[in-house]
């Protein structure tokens, strides 16, 4: 939704242009499409949600997924495909691919190759143009702040002394929650780096919860600390009998 920035690293030939919140947003009738996280979601940036009534109704949507496989995920090392008798021995030995190199290969995909394909359902012009022959307007720009909620995931804490709050075994602390001690609040983090987590009061009666500040894990050296690598950190812990604690965990 947000304008897209890419660095030279991902060696881009054009740009992407598509940006803004769209007025619909069609999906199947998965469990995590009714759920009261999307439903906020759609109250707070302004969108329909819509249920797709028959399954046909998402052969457009199911299409890019069979492209992505086809045209990008089966070039590379530890992809298995659909067919369980065809999957390669070797899949899992040559896997290869992180998160962050894996978002630069789908980026570089649509701005350099799937964007520029024709449309469809008309002829002699290309996504990026249909796009843009359909905008009434140009796109609202949104905060990135406001758009935290979407990708985020929520966990409700208490304030406690100093402006403090307790999230996955560590102390983070923030100038800004110490008028809130002894209130909930709701924190914000992606699980992808937990070391700043973003606080927003708790949302109420429908209406979505304002930005506070950020909290930082106190004593925190690493720049970077993923969720996945914490909550690995705290079962070694308790393998060896140590206490798990926020001094524990630094140490660690």
């Amino acid at each position: 939704m947000l304008p897209k920035h890419y660095e030279p690293e991902y060696k881009l030939q054009e740009e992407w242009d598509i940006l803004g919140v769209p007025e619909y947003l069609v999906t199947d009738r998965a469990k995590e499409f009714k759920s009261a996280h999307l439903k906020q979601i759609s109250l707070q940036l302004g969108f329909q949600r819509r249920l797709r009534a028959f399954p046909s109704a998402g052969g457009l949507i199911e299409t890019i997924f069979d492209k992505i496989n086809k045209e990008v995920l089966s070039l590379y090392g530890g992809y298995t495909g659909s067919s369980i008798e065809e999957r390669p021995k070797e899949a899992e030995r040559t896997a290869c691919l992180t998160l962050d190199k894996l978002e630069r290969i789908l980026v570089r995909y649509f701005v350099d190759h799937y964007n520029l394909h024709d449309y469809p359902k008309v002829k002699n012009q290309k996504r990026i143009k249909r796009w843009k022959s359909m905008l009434l307007s140009d796109p609202e720009v949104f905060d990135e702040r406001e758009l935290d909620i979407c990708l985020m995931k929520v966990a409700y804490r208490n304030v406690e002394k100093y402006g403090s709050a307790n999230f996955g075994g560590l102390v983070y602390q923030g100038d800004s929650l110490v008028k809130y001690e002894g209130q909930k609040i709701s924190l914000r983090y992606d699980q992808r780096n937990i070391v700043t987590l973003l606080a927003y009061t708790r949302p109420l009666d429908g209406q979505p919860g304002e930005f506070i500040g950020i909290a930082k894990a106190r004593d925190l050296e690493k720049e970077r600390l993923s969720l996945g690598e914490l909550n690995w950190i705290k079962k070694k812990l308790r393998v060896e009998a140590k206490e798990v604690d926020n001094s524990s965990i630094l140490n660690e």
